[in-house]
């Protein structure tokens, strides 16, 4: 079993371009609320060139990090935290993984979150604490992005947060799939 191991502080270092620091954040408090550190995530790959198989990340974080998300929790909604959660794993894996090139941010509208120029694909991530209506989620957002107006390819991650297991489903899709 190939095995990735991160540290979620190191999302920062890897994307210099973005302010990543809340979703780290964010990230501790979801995955802190469901196991300790590390935390086992489990990916499931659909339609990803060159995907690694039997692969699990396990995501850790520092205690410094887990107090912030503790008072995070306290000031932000729960499903905001689960999307910025689900940003900052999505930014392991894009990085560390698939290796799209820099990533810039979408405008509202434009049915993905992020895009990159390097590869003209859109990245379009969501998160779900759950996890019966994971599957459903993932298909909604291909659809979405999909729809891009760039007409790009697109990647899309969807996570899933739960006492039984966190998941993350991963896909790359071409106009026209």
């Amino acid at each position: 079993m190939d095995l990735l191991r991160c540290r979620i502080e190191e999302i920062s270092d890897w994307h210099p371009n973005l302010f990543l620091e809340p979703h780290i954040v964010a990230c501790a408090s979801i995955l802190s609320g469901y196991s300790n550190s590390p935390a086992r995530i489990e990916i499931d790959w659909e339609m990803v060139k060159n995907k690694p198989e039997n692969f699990e990340l396990r995501a850790s974080w520092c205690r410094t990090t887990a107090d912030k998300g503790r008072r995070f929790r306290a000031t932000v909604q729960p499903h905001v935290l689960v999307e910025m959660a689900s940003v900052a794993l999505a930014m392991v894996l894009v990085h560390e993984v698939l290796a799209l090139g820099p990533l810039d941010v979408t405008v509202l509208g434009e049915k993905a979150d992020y895009r990159c120029l390097q590869s003209k694909q859109v990245v379009e991530i969501s998160g779900t604490e759950n996890l019966a209506e994971f599957g459903r989620r993932h298909t909604e957002k291909v659809k979405q992005a999909l729809a891009n107006p760039f007409n790009w390819a697109a990647c899309v991650v969807v996570c899933g947060f739960s006492k039984s297991g966190h998941r993350i489903r991963i896909s790359q899709h071409e106009i026209g799939d």
